[in-house]
């Protein structure tokens, strides 16, 4: 039989289960669980929720719960469980990956504060409420689908945390310690500060004129050295080729005179 049903006390979001039954056995998976054979279909404050998965399977999304409320009803000494209890089953191929995942939520950690008040040595309802605010996707998909989108505020939490029976002002002290923790966490990471644009000013360091190296200054002497060697090599050029035109020119002189001699005899 297929029905709807609140999952969230005091929030109009309906969710649509087939209702069946199931033993509690098979729910725990525990098949030396004893059983109350005279009792079935039994109804309990929180029915187990099954989430029928796309390849086949079922998964209980209430164990938590389910487990609490067996361990109450066998507190007397003489308590069985039920031989069946009345489940509803939620097909995950008809809803939305993001739905599904709030549906986790809601029949999971906000269900299991009903019957556990403490994670460790905090309560149940500042754990989640630090969960949600580190996790952005899960902040935003409860947002889409609870809240129209609004931005999470003390009132909505106050609804998602109804179990715990919490006040705003309550969650808004505690949602501000929970920011300040955020905040000094991300600066020791250091994700939240910005990197240090490089100075556009040249340090005095900088500024400073650059020493010649020694390796410089050798080179330098050298090339000095060689222009040197150059020059004396083109003075000593330049002498050798005057001396040279001026001993041709005397033999001309001296040619020229021998032959003006000839001619006179």
């Amino acid at each position: 039989m297929t029905i709807q049903i609140h999952p969230l006390p005091g929030h109009p979001l309906l969710v649509e289960v087939r209702e069946e039954t199931r033993t509690p056995q098979e729910l725990l998976c525990d098949p030396q669980l004893s059983s109350n054979t005279s009792s079935t279909g039994v109804m309990l404050m929180h029915p187990p929720v099954l989430m029928m998965q796309e390849g086949g399977g079922e998964k209980v999304l209430n164990k938590d719960a389910l487990t609490a409320q067996l361990a109450y009803r066998k507190r007397d000494r003489n308590a069985q469980a039920p031989e069946s209890l009345r489940v509803y089953i939620i097909d995950s191929t008809l809803h939305d990956p993001d739905f599904t995942l709030l549906l986790f939520l809601i029949f999971g950690r906000v269900q299991r504060m009903y019957y556990r008040k403490k994670e460790g040595k905090k309560p149940s309802w500042k754990s989640l409420l630090k969960s949600i605010h580190e996790d952005p996707h899960l902040k935003s998909t409860i947002e889409k689908f609870l809240f129209d989108g609004e931005e999470l505020a003390p009132r909505h939490y106050q609804i998602l945390l109804s179990a715990a029976q919490v006040g705003e002002s309550s969650i808004n002290h505690a949602l501000g310690k929970i920011r300040v923790t955020y905040k000094k966490d991300s600066k020791k990471t250091g994700d939240t500060l910005p990197a240090k644009a490089p100075s556009k000013t040249p340090s005095k360091k900088s500024a400073r004129p650059c020493k010649p190296t020694k390796a410089k200054t050798t080179k330098e002497m050298k090339s000095v050295e060689s222009d040197k060697a150059d020059k004396s090599r083109a003075v000593f050029n330049m002498a050798a080729s005057l001396s040279t035109i001026n001993e041709a020119a005397q033999r001309g002189a001296e040619q020229f005179a021998l032959n003006i001699a000839q001619e006179d005899v």
